[in-house]
């Protein structure tokens, strides 16, 4: 199996199993295959790797993500609403020179 190959596959198990339509990267180690998946957010990626050959890694792969129970997990992206103080502003407002 090419890496091409295995990519395609990883990313046919994500779609197929678990409606993941994300950033996905597929990096061959030489001895192994590393996956990173940006899941909610591309600056902290689920990476998960082994030294494998193909077919293992894919096996194993498959394993990895049932273990994690990916597909209970649910990311969500929060901001923190901060209420200005009307004073406050209005004093800054008005302290201004220009």
């Amino acid at each position: 199996m090419t890496t091409q190959e295995l990519e395609q596959a990883i990313l046919d198990v994500m779609v197929n199993d678990y409606g993941y339509v994300s950033g996905l990267t597929l990096e061959d180690l030489g001895s192994g295959y590393k996956v990173k998946l940006d899941l909610h957010n591309y600056m902290v990626p689920l990476v998960i790797m082994a030294e494998l050959e193909a077919e293992k890694f894919l096996k194993y792969f498959k394993e990895e993500l049932r273990e994690r129970c990916l597909h209970h997990a649910s990311y969500f992206t929060g901001f923190k609403r901060i209420k200005e103080d009307e004073e406050y502003s209005e004093r800054l407002w008005n302290d201004r020179t220009c």
